[in-house]
């Protein structure tokens, strides 16, 4: 069952803004209206440690950045089905420019 809350943190956290490098954005978390924002700060950090931990930067295999992105955003959609189709392409996102 997909949770809204912790979806739009994890697209929220990692959201950089204004910022020309990536990096993430907790105070966007924080800002959140509604129960708990610290604790959805928590979880989308450790979702992002657990994506980079299970999926190195250098992994990105014979298929190319675009497809390894894929893969990964499909992992972490498997990984963790409370997540949206758009939380997950944001962690895809971030990890695929992270890896460049």
């Amino acid at each position: 069952m997909v949770d809204s809350a912790k979806s739009e943190a994890v697209r929220l956290y990692t959201s950089w803004g204004r910022n020309p490098w990536p990096r993430t954005n907790p105070d966007a978390v924080l800002g959140m209206s509604g129960a708990s924002p610290e604790h959805l700060l928590r979880y989308a950090e450790r979702v992002v440690q657990e994506m980079f931990d299970q999926f190195p930067v250098w992994d990105v295999g014979p298929e190319g950045l675009a497809q390894a992105a894929d893969r990964v955003g499909a992992a972490m959609a498997v990984r963790h089905p409370e997540l949206d189709a758009e939380a997950a392409k944001a962690l895809a996102w971030m990890w695929s420019y992270s890896a460049r």
